[in-house]
């Protein structure tokens, strides 16, 4: 076309030679990422002697749109001897609540016991709910470390996850 003024265009995207011209699009209006993270590493004598809520993500997903749920869970664990005794245990729970492990849907768990060395658990699951939801994730650990005299150990444990949500 020869002559193009700004009231006889009507386009979604804005294209320059194939391309999306970046600057005048705003990103979060395709979509935007929730992480989910969480680090623990411990080399000294501990005992948490029960489950502990570490952290919580809530994400408002918009009704009949798409979401991915990337977890990636880690846990690690090592010892010198026998006499010493190591668990590293996290888990990420879907819709359930800070006050009990047992509540909500087991997304993503790695447990490494004993000087068992690295176990990890990972995995990415697209979901489309058919109304407006909210999501809630919680990350949980159970971690211990007793050592003997002259004997070491430690554990690790790492949540790198998180939400895309399309909007």
């Amino acid at each position: 076309a020869t002559n193009i003024t700004a009231a006889k265009i009507d386009a979604k995207l804005i294209l320059q030679n194939g391309t999306v011209i970046e600057d005048l699009i705003n990103v979060d209006a395709f979509s935007r990422f929730e992480p989910l993270t969480y680090s623990f590493t411990r080399s000294t004598n501990f005992d948490d002697g029960a489950w502990r809520h570490r952290g919580t993500l809530i994400v408002n997903v918009p009704a009949g749109k798409p979401f991915i749920e990337f977890v990636d869970l880690t846990a690690t664990s090592t010892r010198s001897g026998s006499n010493t005794t190591c668990d590293a245990y996290i888990v990420v729970k879907r819709n359930g609540n800070s006050s009990s492990v047992s509540a909500g849907e087991l997304f993503g768990e790695a447990r490494s016991q004993n000087g068992a060395g690295t176990v990890s658990d990972s995995r990415n699951v697209m979901r489309r709910i058919s109304g407006a939801s909210t999501v809630r994730y919680d990350i949980w650990t159970w971690n211990t470390l007793q050592t003997s005299p002259n004997q070491t150990g430690s554990v690790t444990v790492r949540c790198n996850s998180g939400i895309w949500v399309f909007t």
